[in-house]
């Protein structure tokens, strides 16, 4: 595992998730179709650990662009979302949204599934989250969690170049084992686990001694003719991982 040190004391963390004047669903709407693609195969693995849908709660939900999505499909919708502009957004979307972290969260149910896009990373403690989240999840439940991945080909190349590593928000970064460890401890089992996005053109960027996200190179298929961006996934060393961790 890896992860930040010193870190924010948890008031000032909150104060700024709930003030940052760069929101989250302003980068979602510049680039739509990409983060479309990541919705839809998530909510593709959540459905296959399910024998049917139901309500989902989006942690970190922003503008709702997800659960947008969700509602699509015919799932029932209910997101957390400490910013209040982003909250309002949601919640005028029809979407059943509390500005709260989940531990003082008030919803009178409890979903089929808890989905955290990019936000596991945000979270301190991991395994408290976890143990919190159990109220409000059915019996045999799936947590989502799509989050950087601390076993990136593009992080273990670039290291302090890369993105990942931003020296404010992400807090703590897993890979398979240490999220199978954390897992297990609350009682979760990982269901499924693959990564998504290979960083390809990135990395090459690096390689080529261009600034990593701002370079020009168009090879987006293959590092150096070493690896591809299939083997890259099948090794599990994509830039983020989607995992399904089932409620015992």
């Amino acid at each position: 595992m890896i992860y930040l040190n010193p870190v924010f004391k948890d008031e000032h963390l909150e104060e700024y998730y709930r003030n940052r004047p760069q929101l989250q669903s302003e980068a979602i709407a510049e680039d739509l179709e990409f983060y479309s693609g990541l919705y839809l195969k998530g909510l593709s693995e959540i459905s296959k650990s399910l024998p049917e849908q139901g309500k989902i709660l989006d942690v970190g939900c922003s503008a709702g662009f997800f659960l947008d999505i969700a509602k699509t499909g015919g799932w029932q919708t209910f997101g957390l979302e400490l910013n209040r502009k982003e909250a309002e957004t949601s919640k005028g979307k029809g979407h059943s949204i509390e500005e709260e972290m989940i531990d003082s969260a008030s919803f009178r149910t409890k979903f089929n599934a808890i989905t955290l896009w990019d936000v596991f990373e945000h979270i301190k403690d991991g395994l408290k989250f976890l143990n919190d989240a159990k109220k409000f999840l059915n019996k045999g439940g799936i947590i989502f969690i799509q989050s950087p991945s601390r076993d990136a080909l593009a992080a273990k190349i670039m290291r302090s170049a890369c993105n990942m590593f931003d020296g404010l928000e992400h807090v703590n970064l897993y890979g398979m084992e240490s999220l199978a460890i954390v897992a297990e401890s609350a009682g979760y089992k990982i269901v499924s686990f693959e990564t998504v996005i290979s960083e390809i053109g990135v990395i090459n960027n690096y390689l080529e001694y261009y600034d990593p996200y701002l370079g020009f190179s168009k090879n987006r298929e293959s590092i150096s003719s070493l690896i591809t961006e299939k083997e890259i996934h099948e090794n599990k060393l994509g830039y983020k991982f989607q995992a399904c961790l089932r409620l015992l």
